[in-house]
């Protein structure tokens, strides 16, 4: 194996399977021997036209060859020769393809190549438009309670193009445990789009799942949402669409502003157990397939 190039290098135990036994003998590491978060980055596997090799565990000294060998005959673990050896690898992950092509030579990676994000910036025009939509959320949220146990929290859902306030619900968990005010504004947006879809007679069209109340049939060429799949969109509830919230969300609706492919977020309040930036950055997460900027709004 080779040598990992300006690089701190761990060791690891590694062994030589049968080709054929790869998918089980990866499940079965899987479970004998979780690799840790911080070598998250290294793949479980190495091919080459000689042999195929699988990486067992970083040593260390808790863990001998012997018990591990144990280990895998009681679990009938197929080793090809019933041996191990030590193989030095890359402690971090590579952060440049440069990084990875020298690294890789030590043992196979994983890449993920980084967001170059573009500062965010705002016209004059823009900060008076944010600081409309967060009064108008606010408002909402301090308007006289509709019934008692109703919180002071709101949300607005905005077409940033036109300025259009598409939805702006107040909270109802009072009443049901999933009506936060967030689900509330997604709701408003869906039925928004049902009574256009009603109006022109638009027929619903489904992506990827077959149910009529998935979350991702509704999907049009309304100014406010994402064009339909065959117009050449991206079929989401909320693409292109901003949210104000008067207060950090909770992980659930944070999640559903991620499924609703909202494009960004906007608050004031933070909250301990928030999901965009205090407790989790559910936004940013690396295993998600939807990013989106969040800007939480200080005013003087």
């Amino acid at each position: 194996m080779g040598k990992c190039n300006n690089s701190e290098e761990v060791d690891v135990f590694v062994a030589q399977i049968d080709p054929k036994e790869a998918s089980a003998s990866l499940k079965m590491l899987g479970s004998l021997f979780p690799l840790p978060e911080s070598l998250g980055h290294l793949k479980r596997i190495r091919k080459d036209a000689q042999q195929t090799s699988v990486l067992i565990t970083q040593t260390s000294d808790q863990i001998t060859e012997d018990s591990i060998l144990s280990i895998l005959e009681k679990n009938n673990f197929k080793l090809k020769d019933n041996t191990l050896s030590i193989a030095k690898v890359s402690k971090y992950p590579p952060v440049t393809r440069e990084q990875l092509n020298e690294w890789k030579a030590c043992w196979p990676m994983s890449f993920h190549e980084p967001r170059k994000e573009a500062p965010i910036e705002f016209t004059d025009s823009d900060l008076t438009n944010i600081e409309g939509f967060l009064n108008l959320v606010n408002t909402t949220a301090n308007d006289t309670p509709s019934s008692k146990g109703q919180l002071s929290i709101a949300t607005a859902i905005v077409d940033p193009k036109t300025s259009q306030v598409i939805s702006v619900c107040r909270d109802n968990r009072h009443r049901h445990p999933l009506q936060h005010a967030v689900m509330q504004a997604i709701a408003g947006v869906a039925e928004k789009e049902r009574e256009r879809r009603e109006s022109k007679s638009v027929p619903v069209t489904t992506r990827k799942r077959k149910s009529l109340d998935s979350d991702e049939s509704v999907i049009g060429n309304a100014p406010y949402l994402g064009d339909s799949e065959d117009e050449g969109g991206d079929g989401y509830l909320c693409t292109g669409l901003d949210a104000y919230l008067s207060r950090e969300p909770c992980a659930m609706c944070s999640m559903a502003l991620l499924h609703s492919r909202i494009r960004r977020v906007f608050y004031e309040e933070p909250r301990k157990d928030g999901g965009l930036g205090s407790a989790y950055k559910i936004h940013v997460h690396p295993n998600l397939n939807h990013k989106f900027a969040v800007l939480r709004v200080e005013r003087k």
